[in-house]
């Protein structure tokens, strides 16, 4: 199954911009031609700006139902939307500001518009013609009136770009992404087929149950598709645009890099500063000369992983050894590839319990709670980790600590300095640490189904067990997120810094992290480089794109020399990370084979 946020984009040809009440947006489709209108905007209210704290209520009028105008909306902001059949509508709250969606000329419509404008700031969209709306004028007066003339799907999308600085339209200011069609960015109009039949064949061989799939261009979207099912199982709901994924190492950059941004901002630290003078643990120890440059190159000499079931498994529940490289009683237990565990082994039962309870208040899995002391199980293995050689050696290891450091220079617990200052300014509302205590675990993908230690198919609570027996927030891993939502962020660093009109880093600080580059690696700060890794060398992308990838089989490429961002998220370690199909046919890189084979030369 596919859900492709532009599918009535296909024949979708830009027209040209006319004069009407300023600039107007036209765009058509064949027979039908799109003009949108900002007829009002007072006080330079559109593009809506800053969301944090603003809460915004989509009032349907004269429609019942999903819209296209509600769901791009949604893809901007975290609303709430309501029909006029809804005993809601008269309990919205008086600071909150209306968006009113007229679809009909009723009687019945045009009271309910009035009645909205007694009380709250409204921004008016009709999706009715010109000369209808002279029906709705009042006493009172909407902040904003967008003219759209019909409710044709272009109309509702470019309504929603006009609210929300998706495109220049009627002199509003493009601050966020926008959509567009694959040829108007100079893409074949093959790409989607092809990325299509990629994402065909590695559902049908099993690499993965669904995923996601966004390529931006020059600030817009010009593929946001969603593909096949959350799992495996029999009757697994679809995958939509909405659904979460565990993105496992791409934390690393989409959330400990930009933690690091924010107190590189404020002067917290230099790079070349031993990491040690600002956590007091690393003194006096073999690491105490390590600089946060190092850590964030891998070039510290941290072994690349720890052993967390040796550290988490209790020795008295099983005899023998833990591991076993060949299946036999009592190793009946599949951990990885030709790894096969005891069966008999059963987490440690001082640090864990099955219930909620004081000391135990953190489930990392369903019905597993732990502690603090079991976040100190892990830091103390971190901490006293066996040093190597300063080469480059890709180790988690390096970004815990770097976690560590951003929360004792800002003072801000990881999650929320992230969630305050990043995902909530650029509306990535999906992005989250510990969602199984936020949403529904039904919009997100499961992952492993883990038969050892946690035993059970995990959804909703990290992959990663040193990020899980974390408590769910880690440098490393932790983070969960959709392809729009990283895309937004992918576009803030590519911006410079800011998105929706709002500056999150400054300019010279994402200069610096998107060039920086080691001289023996070609690792970057904190971000892959895709000439580093040989098969992406061979697609002829500039030496300039930057990225990561997931150990659960995500990635994220973005090229500044091109202005293109690709996103790719799926599961592919469900049921199991044994997967053979994903490693043999690479759907990452063919994807981005294809997105760079589709640019027109």
């Amino acid at each position: 199954m596919k859900w492709n946020r532009l599918s009535f984009s296909r024949g979708l040809v830009a027209c040209l911009f006319m004069a009407l009440f300023g600039a107007v947006a036209s765009i058509a489709d064949g027979n039908h031609a799109c003009n949108v209108v900002v007829a009002e905007n007072h006080d330079d209210l559109l593009p809506l700006r800053n969301l944090v704290d603003r809460q915004i209520v989509l009032v349907n009028i004269g429609e019942s139902g999903n819209t296209v105008f509600q769901d791009y909306c949604s893809f901007y902001a975290d609303l709430e939307t309501i029909d006029t059949k809804d005993t809601r509508i008269h309990e919205i709250d008086k600071d909150a500001l209306v968006i009113a969606a007229v679809y009909s000329v009723s009687k019945a419509s045009v009271e309910t518009y009035r009645g909205l404008l007694k009380d709250h700031d409204v921004v008016a969209v009709f999706f009715i013609s010109e000369k209808s709306v002279a029906e709705f004028e009042g006493h009172d007066s909407p902040e904003a009136v967008i003219l759209a003339g019909d409710a044709f799907d272009q109309s509702q999308i470019r309504a929603a770009e006009a609210i929300f600085g998706g495109d220049n339209i009627s002199g509003i200011s493009k601050t966020r992404l926008g959509f567009a069609t694959p040829e108007s960015k100079g893409f074949s109009p093959r790409m989607e087929a092809r990325i299509d039949s990629v994402v065909d064949l590695n559902i049908r061989r099993r690499s993965f149950p669904g995923c996601q799939v966004v390529v931006v261009k020059d600030g817009d979207i010009v593929l946001d598709k969603a593909y096949g099912h959350l799992s495996y199982e029999k009757g697994a709901q679809a995958v939509n645009n909405r659904t979460m994924y565990d993105i496992a190492s791409m934390t690393k950059a989409t959330a400990t890099v930009a933690g690091l941004m924010l107190a590189y901002d404020k002067g917290l630290y230099r790079l070349d500063d031993p990491v040690s003078g600002y956590l007091p643990r690393l003194k006096d120890t073999d690491k105490a000369g390590i600089t946060i440059r190092e850590m964030m190159h891998h070039e510290s000499g941290l072994p690349s992983t720890l052993n967390t079931y040796a550290l988490m498994v209790d020795s008295a529940s099983f005899t023998g050894r833990l591991l076993k490289y060949k299946c036999v009683a009592p190793y009946t237990v599949k951990v990885d590839k030709g790894v096969y565990g005891n069966k008999n082994a059963r987490l440690r039962t001082d640090i864990f319990r099955n219930r909620r309870c004081e000391g135990y208040k953190t489930e990392i899995a369903r019905g597993i709670f732990g502690g603090a002391q079991m976040k100190e199980v892990i830091d103390s293995a971190i901490y006293s980790a066996k040093l190597g050689s300063k080469k480059y050696l890709y180790s988690c290891l390096n970004f815990c600590i770097l976690k560590e450091m951003e929360e004792k220079l800002t003072g801000v617990a990881h999650d929320r300095l992230l969630d305050r200052n990043v995902f909530q300014p650029i509306g990535a509302y999906s992005t989250m640490f510990r969602p199984s205590e936020k949403v529904s675990v039904a919009c997100i993908a499961p992952t492993e189904k883990d038969g050892f230690l946690r035993r059970q198919t995990l959804q909703g609570f990290v992959h990663d067990e040193i990020a899980a027996y974390s408590g769910g927030v880690q440098g490393n891993a932790g983070l969960f997120s959709t392809a729009e939502d990283i895309a937004k962020l992918c576009q803030t660093w590519l911006n410079g810094g800011s998105y929706g009109g709002v500056r999150i880093f400054s300019e010279p600080t994402v200069r610096l992290f998107m060039t920086e580059k080691s001289t023996s690696s070609d690792r970057g700060l904190g971000f892959d480089r895709a000439t580093r890794l040989r098969a992406m060398a061979k697609i002829g992308m500039p030496e300039s794109v930057i990225g990561h990838t997931g150990f659960t089989g995500t990635c994220f490429w973005i090229d500044p020399e091109n202005d293109i961002v690709v996103v790719f998220l799926c599961n592919r370690v469900n049921p199991s990370r044994d997967n053979a199909a994903f490693n043999e046919l690479v759907p990452r890189t063919e994807i981005m084979r294809i997105v760079y084979d589709s640019l027109v030369k």
